[in-house]
This record gives structure tokens, sequence and C-alpha cells, in this order.
């Protein structure tokens, strides 16, 4: 199988690299701090929602307020619980940055500042805004005595005596970032502080946040903020929204995002839905680290049997719309629905070019899936994603939509690019003890990824030989037809080996019928090329081989339903040429499993009129129409002399045995309803024909009713029986009425009941 490859690292750091063009906008936004009068304080907003580029544009300005000879510092606030911790961290990183630090001793010393929280409830509970003001000093004292306690060990006055000082010489720029990540409760006292307690002469704040964030935040907190955006305008004096980036600008960030991964993604792919990508750089890098992760999973395939761009586009639908997605590939019908689309455009082009008019629908199959009207951009998108999967339908990929969006979660035991790895291996074997040790690696390697890898496996073995085959038939010399026919064969051969370490024990695993289906398709693909040669006739006795080997695998645990599945392929199994029906030898195999399984099925079917709900469980399942015709078949080995001899025995046994009796009411009471209303998958004639045999149909009526049965069952049967009777005449046998039965209609049933008006 193949080996897994490394994870590859997709950085989702900022950058201070103009990947976005947005060096022009940082350089604006610095020259208003580097050309500021000397003394003054001002507050800058970058405003962009996440994962824009707000922190690359801090990086890009921060170079530039370095090289104009400013101090600059980096604060995070979201780290911080409470509005003295707040404060706490931002002298001392500002602190850090001058080279104030205190001692590691007076690190430990920090405490709650009892009256700054004090400050804080008045100021949240302000009813006016008024009233901030009348706060400042107050917050002031405490954020200075904090700034002593928390800095006594460093030498001098006073911390904040000390940054004044440095800020004489210089300009000194604080930078927070992610802003919109602090604690709604926190935010009024951090902005606050900056406006009032640290508005000091050269020190600038460049503040990057998501202004609706920010502002719900703060809509949540006490009215007597005012409006949020109200209150963000009284502390920002210059908000900047960052500019969209171009899309020659986008369409480079992302392609040279793309060539950055090297060989974990197909590159093509990923350029042919540029114009989907997503817009954000944070969700793109996003997005991309995801396919990265993926890349072990995606390398198992082979580009011709899945498309790598339909492959994106589904993990893009489940990366940015994770339940939308997942409700829609739990609904088969829209699936399939929208996997024909490219058909229905088919369709539709074809009545363009005839110049008559269609009519389109009114609504696209994902739209119940998409998201609210409300979110008209977040709807339209969903819609643009499943619109670009629509136009790629399922050409050039044998997984469905379904299989691909939940590829992560329910990857495929095995593909065809690692059974193709395996049977090369296998026909580089020397002997048959590395043969087994080739088909045992690759199993054990299938079923680590799902309980039934085996049986997936060897589908997949089967499907290779059936490709070679194709290629055989296409061969123009006898000596790549040779060529050809020998592994064929060797595939064959894999396959018989697989199939018999199977059905020997050797795994813990088995042939699911879906398999032998699959399979048994395969082995007829070609098994009417029986041309009489060398070439073709050993390649037919392997056919033959392989599906006893196949069926075996599969008996004895899905005897029934491999009988339901070899009666299906028989139908369209015959071939003719010039006008003579043509039996292969394959053909002829499976005629001859079909009879070893119906003899088989028919005695199954004698046990079941032993078994509580034998008879009735047959009608209820949906797998077991075979032996359902065969019942009531009178043609089918079930009725022949032999089994008829036996049923009759068990039929004996009613009137002391409940169960046995009741199978024989359920067995009477279809063989009369499909006599009168014909029946979908039972043929009426063979009912008909049953009824009118008076030792089989007057057995299974004394033995349904070899016991009392209650009026509910007797007028259903009495309504059965007359209907029968308007169809059959004189030939439904005359049934002999046990006492009970007599008593029971002349007492409740008073009018004739083979009038067949019913009785319900």
């Amino acid at each position: 199988m193949t080996s897994a490859t490394p994870p590859i690292r997709i950085d989702d750091n900022p950058t201070s690299d103009d990947q976005l063009g947005r060096r022009s906008f940082a350089q604006y936004l610095s020259n208003f701090i580097i050309t500021a009068p000397t003394d003054s304080s001002f507050r800058i907003g970058i405003y962009g929602e996440w994962g824009e580029g707000k922190t690359s544009v801090i990086r890009m300005m921060d170079q530039i307020l370095t090289q104009a000879d400013c101090a600059t510092a980096t604060f995070l606030p979201w780290t911080a619980n409470s509005p003295d911790e707040t404060l706490a961290l931002l002298l001392e990183g500002l602190a850090d940055k001058l080279g104030l630090a205190a001692s590691e001793e007076a690190r430990q010393k920090t405490g709650p500042i009892s009256k700054a929280e004090a400050v804080a409830d008045v100021v949240r509970q302000a009813k006016d805004i008024h009233l901030l003001a009348k706060a400042t000093s107050a917050v002031l004292d405490s954020g200075l005595a904090y700034g002593k306690k928390r800095f006594e060990g460093w030498k001098g006055d006073t911390l904040l005596a000390a940054i004044q000082e440095v800020l004489t010489k210089q300009k000194v720029i604080v930078f927070i970032d992610d802003l919109d990540r602090v604690r709604p409760e926190l935010l009024p006292d951090l902005l606050l502080n900056l406006r009032e307690t640290l508005d000091l002469p050269n020190l600038y704040y460049v503040l990057a946040l998501s202004p609706k964030i920010v502002e719900q935040g703060l809509g949540k907190l006490h009215k007597g903020w005012g409006s949020a955006s109200g209150f963000l305008e009284k502390i920002i004096e210059y908000p900047a929204y960052l500019p969209h980036p171009t899309e020659k600008h986008l369409r480079s960030f992302i392609s040279a995002q793309i060539t950055a991964m090297g060989d974990a993604v197909d590159v093509s792919a990923l350029e042919s839905l540029l114009p989907l990508l997503p817009r954000n750089p944070r969700k793109l890098k996003l997005f991309l680290r995801l396919l990265a992760g993926m890349n072990p999973l995606l390398a198992r395939f082979d580009t011709s049997e899945v498309s790598f761009p339909l492959a994106y586009l589904c993990q893009m639908l489940r990366f940015e719309f994770p339940e939308n997605a997942r409700r829609l590939m739990e609904d088969q019908e829209t699936v399939q629905a929208i996997e024909s689309y490219v058909g229905e455009r088919a369709v539709a082009r074809y009545y363009e070019s005839q110049g008559q008019a269609r009519p389109q629908p009114t609504s696209e199959p994902e739209d119940k899936y998409a998201p609210d009207e409300k979110d008209q951009i977040l709807r339209e998108r969903f819609k643009a994603i499943c619109g670009a999967i629509k136009n790629r339908g399922r050409y050039g990929s044998e997984y469905g939509l379904s299989a691909l969006l939940g590829l992560a979660e329910r990857p495929p035991a095995v593909t065809r690019k690692e059974s193709l790895e395996a049977w090369k291996r296998f026909q580089e074997a020397p002997d048959a003890e590395v043969r087994s040790q080739v088909i045992a690696e690759a199993v054990s390697c299938a079923i680590s990824i799902q309980p039934d890898g085996a049986s997936s496996l060897a589908a997949l073995i089967a499907d290779l030989r059936t490709r070679t085959h194709g290629l055989l038939t296409d061969a123009q010399t006898h000596q790549e037809q040779a060529k050809l026919a020998d592994l064929v064969i060797n595939a064959g051969e894999m396959l018989a080996d697989l199939l018999d370490h199977i059905q020997k024990g050797s795994f813990p695993a088995s042939i699911s019928l879906e398999e032998w289906d699959t399979i048994a398709d395969r082995l007829l693909k070609f098994a009417h090329f029986d041309d009489p040669s060398a070439i073709y006739g050993r390649l037919r006795s392997q056919d033959v081989m392989l599906m006893r080997v196949v069926t075996e695998a599969v008996l004895p645990k899905s005897s029934d339903r491999l009988y339901e599945r070899l009666r299906i392929k028989m139908e369209p199994m015959r071939r003719k040429r010039f006008g003579h029906v043509i039996q292969h030898e394959l053909q002829k195999e499976l005629l001859r499993l079909a009879d070893a399984l119906s003899d088989k099925a028919a005695e199954r079917l004698l046990t079941r009129f032993r078994q509580r709900d034998g008879i009735e469980d047959i009608f209820r399942s949906q797998e077991l129409n075979e032996l359902k015709r065969m019942a009531f078949d009178p043609g089918s080995r079930f009725h022949s002399s032999a089994n008829r001899a036996i049923l009759y025995a068990v039929a004996e046994n009613a009137p002391n045995d409940e169960v046995v009796q009741l199978n024989f009411l359920d067995y009477l009471s279809t063989l009369l309803y499909v006599c009168a209303n014909d029946g979908s998958v039972i043929e009426q004639e063979g009912c008909k024909k049953l009824l009118s045999d008076e030792e089989f149909a007057g057995t299974v009526w004394s033995a349904a009713l070899s016991q009392p049965l209650n009026l509910r069952v007797i007028g259903s049967l009495l309504a059965d029986v007359g209907k029968a009777k308007k169809v059959l005449g004189n030939s439904l046998i005359h049934f002999d009425e046990p006492t009970w039965y007599a008593e029971m209609v002349t007492d409740h049933f008073p009018d004739d009941p083979n009038d067949g008006d019913g009785y319900e």
C-alpha cells in the first residue's frame, strides 16, 4: 500500500511581507505618527474582519516606525482575565520594551487593586457617558498606585516618571492587536485607560479590531455607555478600514500560498479553482492547511479514479459550511440531482439548439440546505460552490458527491492505485510464499481502515483483471495479446488466492453480496469472448474457477440473498449471434450454481414452515423476491414431488403446533390474495394453478384451519375466498370446513361468503 506522506506545515502567522499590496496603507498610517507634532498623542484604529490581514499591516507599520527612530511595543489584551490584569500587562509590556523591566522578585508581588476595581464598577454603572470624565482622576490614581506596586523593584522614582522621561526623547507606539477577542466586560476599562490614564505626550496607540465584533460586545453591556459605535468614536480618533486587495494581488497571494505547498496538493487542480478559493487570507491558509492535512489520504488515489478539482470543491463546501454539507450529503435524492446536473444542462442545450424554450427550474436542488436568506452573502457563497460542483459533475471521478464530501470521515478501505501497487508486487513475487505475504500485507492495510477491506480489495483486483482484459481485446498483435493474457491470468490468480484466504478464515473478513455482485459482473463482461484459441480458452476456464471460488466465499451465510442475485443476473445473460443463443461456459456455470442454490433455497423454504413468522418474514424482506416467486411457482424446485411430500408431512403437525399452522395461514392468505389481485413479484397464474390443485390447496387449507381462528381473520379469509372464486369459478377446489369454522360462519357471517362482498 502507499506509504503515508509526511504532513505539510502551512505558515498561518502574520507577515510583514506585502503580499496583498497594503504597504502603502501601512505607510499612510505610519506617516500620521511620524509627522505628528511633538507631545501629541492619539489612537489609530485598523478596522477589518478576522483573518483579513490586520496583524500583517501592524507588522509593516512596526518596520516603518522603527526605521523612523520610534520605539514600538505590542500588546495582546485578550490574554487578560480582569481589568487590573489588563492594565498590568499593558504597563509591564511597555516597561519591558523601554528597558524599564522590574526585578523577578518584584514581579511576584502583584496583587489586586481594590481601588481600581471600585472605580471600574462606578464607571460600568454610570448612566450618563459624561460621568466618565469624573472618574478619570480616580482611574489615574489607581493606575499610578498599581505602577508603583508592580514595579517597586525598579530603581528610579516611579515607573510612570521613567516612562514619561523616555517619551521626551522619542515617540513610543503601542500596537494593540486582536482587541475584538477581549472579553466584552473588559473592553470599557481598557479603552478608557488608553484615553485617560495612559494618554501621555508622544505615546500613540494603534488598535486592530473588527468594529462589528467590538460593537456587539459593547452593546451587551450597560446602556450607560450609549451607542456602541459612538463609544468607539470617543476612543479612536483615526479609524481606517483595511483596503480590499485588488484581484491581481489576491491571485498573486493565492498562487504564492499554493506554490509554497509543493507536492502537498495538486497545484493545477487548485489553480483551476482560483476564482472560488476563499478571499480571506486566514481562511485561505486554513483551507490550504486542511488540504495539506488530507494529503496522505488524497495521495492514495490516482487522478484517473478521483477528480482532484471536484474533491477540493467538496472539501471547500465541508470547510466553509460543515453542518449544511453534512445534511446535504445524507440526502441521497438531492445528491443524485446535483450529480445529474451535467445531463440536465445537456438537455437544456438540446432545446436551445432546436430553438425551443425549456422552462427553467425556480430553485436548485441544493437550495434547501443553503444558509438562510437573511445572510445573502453566505447563501450566495454556498450556492457558488455547489454550482461549481454541479458544473463538474462526476466526470473523471469514480466516487460520488457523498463519498467525496465524507472522504475524511469515511475513507475507502483500498483504492485502485493501492490495489495496482499490490498487484505489481504480486507479479514480482518469486514463489507462493511471497505471494501470500503480499496478499496478507494488502489485506492488513485494507481492514485497518474498514472491516470489510478484504472484500473491497477483491473487487478492485477483479476490476484490474477486467481492465487488462479490455486492453487484450484491443491488442493488434499476437505477441501483445499473449503478454496481456498472461497479465489477466496473473490478476485472476491473485484474486483466487485472496478469495481462498478469505474462505479459509485467514483474515477477519468476508465477501459481501455487493462485492460478489461486482466481481460477477467483472467476470461476465468478457465471458462471451469464447474463441476456442489458446489465449481465450484459458481465460474462460479461469472465469469459471473464479466464479466458483467467489461464490463459495459468500456461502452459506448469504444463500437466500445470493440466490436472488443469481436469478436477477441470469435474465440479461443470454448473448445472440447470427440468430443463435450462445451459452458460454461462465453462463453454464452460473446456471449450475443457480440450480444448486435453488435446491438449497427450496430446502430452507420448507424449514420456514417450522419457524415462528417464517413465511411472514419472507414477505417483509425486500431482498427475497426470488424466494417469494419460488414459493408460488408450481414449476419451481419447491414444488417438486419430493418437496411436496415433505411439506405435507409438516402440515400434519399443524393441529398440535401453532407456529406451523400460522405459517400455513400466511401462505394461504397470500395465495388467495394474489389470485384475486395479482402481485408485483408473485405471478398470478402460478397462484391460480396452485388453487386448482386439489391435493396441494386442500392440504394448505386444512393446515391453516387446523385450530380455531379469531373473527377478524375468518372475515378476511372469507372475503379472499369469495374474490378467488370470482376469478377461478369452478376451478377453485371445494374447501372442507372444520366444524368450528362452519359454526362461526353460520353464527357471525349469515350471508353467503362466496358472494365475495368481504368481511373486513
